[in-house]
């Protein structure tokens, strides 16, 4: 049986076999309780000095939390409490080599017939034994926590409304004294395969990709995270993140973060279930392609509080540790900003990103760039799927070498997608078109199949498709690019307590 037949019929069966849902009444709990408290959608931290039981009344939720009992002790703190606060527990991480090691479709290879037949008995075991899988959240901070993947993920490691505020407030309304349950090491491992893979690296499967993390909290005021890949793609690996963050700005609304950071951008380009990487973000228009996605050196500023959120960074090189110090302006710059309404109990969020900067082009002079877009994403609630949409216009004032006028650009991305069989597997589909302003016009799709397998074990799969279009109006669509990987991430030791 082909692949894509079995894919086919296992997305058919998802769809039909699987309910909607009923969102399950809140329970009322009487409360008793004056302490400085923070709050998320499954934990309680009281800020009290010994140990205590907490039952509090919450018809519709406290500040949109969910009741519960809760019993355990915390020390002492002298902390800050707001409505913006109210919210515990996130997964950091980024899945990029995965994706960038396999990019565009290339070539017109198939896949073999025994690689059909296994990925097909795999597939259909897989539907079986889905019911059984058990559902935690990533480490180290789920194992401090004790809280289950939903907290903050619709599907590792797509972050939720929960996990986006967490995200944009660099860990800060995280608890230091909870994640200290949690040694703050883990480690992940993924293995590839690309049907289509193309140079530097043509192999299709790829085994060697394993990473370190380092992240958390010190105190009430810093956060860092490091990620170093060990291996990549076969080789030596990469530094991936590398930043520490000062998170005592506007009465603790604000941080100033230094290193090597994600930029400014909408979550789903740094944390997202595809493997594709987002096209819009990475358009390339002449000589120059843009970063929208990437991680950089550099020092970045944000606020978050209530439903405002902004944050924007002056960046340089993606390089490892030899780019830290590039700050040259021709050697390529960039300023990036980000702005959105969100909140942590409000499934919908929307904004505008954007940059500016400059890029050397090859004859010696410099290309001036600008970007803006907007975006919108809705979580997946009550049986209507997810969205996550992007338009995005470019400005290149010297694109390429020779170049007689300036590039003016625009793309946009659509992406819909949907958690089924109690959010163990999530379904989504990808459309996106860019146009470099040059005359060249791109379209992309590709259809994901995300599965987790077991306790801190994922399955990627994709059907990539793209496609090219001249300027005659008809839109045709390339061969299709099989694509799976698994991740396996794992914390170096047990909690504490």
């Amino acid at each position: 049986m082909r692949l894509s037949a079995i894919m086919l019929a296992g997305f058919a069966f998802a769809v039909w076999a699987v309910p909607v849902w009923a969102a399950k009444a809140v329970p009322v709990i009487n409360i008793t309780a004056t302490a400085e408290q923070k709050f998320s959608p499954d934990h309680i931290v009281l800020h009290v000095g010994k140990p205590q039981v907490l039952r509090f009344t919450s018809a519709s939720g406290v500040h949109g939390v969910e009741s519960k009992d809760h019993a355990g002790d915390a020390g002492l703190r002298n902390g800050h409490s707001s409505e913006s606060r109210n919210v515990q527990g996130s997964v950091r991480d980024r899945m990029r080599t995965g994706a960038r090691g396999h990019g565009a479709d290339r070539g017109s290879e198939a896949l073999t017939p025994a690689l059909r037949c296994v990925s097909g008995a795999i597939f259909g075991a897989l539907l079986l034994v889905l019911g059984c899988a058990p559902a935690f959240a990533m480490p180290n901070f789920a194992q401090a926590y004790g809280v289950q993947c939903s907290t903050c993920h619709t599907a590792v490691p797509t972050l939720n409304a929960y996990g986006r505020y967490i995200q944009r407030s660099q860990y800060a309304y995280l608890d230091a004294t909870t994640l200290k349950k949690a040694v703050p090491v883990w480690v992940g491992y993924q293995a590839n395969y690309d049907s289509q893979a193309g140079p530097p690296d043509t192999h299709r499967v790829i085994w060697g990709n394993l990473a370190v993390h380092l992240d958390g909290l010190v105190g009430d005021n810093w956060s860092y995270h490091v990620q170093q890949w060990l291996v990549s793609d076969n080789q030596g690996g990469p530094l991936d993140t590398a930043w520490v963050s000062f998170n005592n700005l506007f009465k603790h609304n604000g941080y100033l973060a230094v290193g090597k950071l994600e930029v400014p951008a909408p979550s789903p380009f740094s944390q997202w279930f595809e493997i594709a990487p987002f096209a819009t973000a990475e358009v390339t228009v002449g000589e120059h392609t843009y970063e929208l996605d990437a991680n950089r050196w550099g020092a970045k500023m944000g606020y978050l509080h209530n439903s405002v959120s902004v944050d924007v960074a002056y960046v340089g090189s993606d390089a490892d540790l030899n780019g830290a110090t590039d700050f040259v302006p021709a050697a390529g710059k960039t300023l990036q900003y980000r702005a959105a309404f969100m909140r942590p109990k409000n499934p919908l969020e929307f904004g505008v990103y954007g940059a500016a900067g400059t890029f050397p082009i090859s004859d010696g002079l410099t290309d001036r760039f600008a970007a803006i877009a907007g975006y919108i994403q809705r979580d997946p609630t009550n049986g209507v799927p997810g969205v996550f949409f992007v338009y995005q216009t470019t400005h290149d004032s010297y694109p390429m070498a020779g170049a007689a006028g300036p590039a003016n650009g625009r793309g946009y991305t659509l992406n819909v997608y949907e958690p089924i069989i109690k959010d163990k597997v999530v379904i989504g589909f990808r459309r996106e078109m860019t146009d470099d302003g040059l005359g060249n016009v791109n379209h992309y799709g590709n259809i994901d199949l995300t599965i987790q397998l077991a306790k801190y074990l994922h399955l990627y799969t994709e059907a990539g498709l793209s496609g090219s279009n001249p300027g005659n109006g008809v839109d045709r669509i390339g061969t299709p690019a099989w694509r799976a990987f698994i991740w396996w991430t794992v914390p170096i030791a047990r909690a504490k307590g």
